[in-house]
């Protein structure tokens, strides 16, 4: 009884040593705190569900989950989640998120190049967008924002990179509490450009 009961311990640790192991790495070492003396760069891939996303239904209109970081978190009335995958227009998505906005909610949902045609000089060109630091990696056709929840809008010209010349880095800062900090600046220096709204 006794050996049957080590086995069982042993066999429970080398799973739970072998469930922890992520792309090489143990979850410890990932988890590690960052110190001013690492020396060695930490190195972050996405996850699989930041990759296969699911679609997001926003009160009854399918548009691409990055939308959520630009809602105002107060205003959302209800969230609900359906983990079965689902097939729109020929792309499939592992599950929607039903999200259903507060009634006096004045939501203003614009595309987000015609959100920077509207408020930036750039009319031709590749932007990379940015949402609060983080890069948006979506077709540009299903990237809605909430137009009232952006506070800040920069634009950086990555002309020094070669082949560039109409390569642009467009940063947007929602209006939270973090931001609103940030709210009343207004910098050009050399080609970067700020804006408020």
């Amino acid at each position: 009884m006794k050996k049957i009961t080590i086995l069982i311990i042993s066999l429970l640790v080398f799973k739970t040593t072998y469930a922890q192991k992520v792309n090489d790495l143990n979850t410890s070492q990932q988890n590690k705190e960052y110190s001013e003396n690492d020396s060695i760069p930490k190195i972050i891939m996405p996850p699989k569900w930041e990759i296969e996303k699911p679609i997001v239904v926003l009160n009854n209109k399918y548009v691409a989950s990055e939308v959520l970081n630009t809602l105002n978190p107060d205003k959302i009335e209800s969230v609900k989640i359906d983990k079965h995958k689902i097939k729109i227009d020929g792309i499939e998505y592992n599950g929607k998120i039903i999200v259903k906005t507060k009634p006096k909610y004045d939501l203003s949902l614009i595309q987000i190049n015609d959100f920077v045609t509207k408020y930036t000089d750039i009319k031709d060109g590749i932007c990379i967008f940015s949402i609060d630091g983080e890069i948006q990696n979506i077709d540009e056709s299903l990237m809605l924002i909430d137009e009232k929840n952006i506070t800040q809008i920069k634009v950086t010209k990555l002309n020094k990179i070669e082949n560039s010349k109409d390569l642009y880095l467009v940063s947007l800062l929602t209006r939270t509490k973090e931001n609103s900090k940030k709210e009343n600046t207004f910098h050009i220096r050399g080609n970067e450009l700020s804006m408020n709204k």
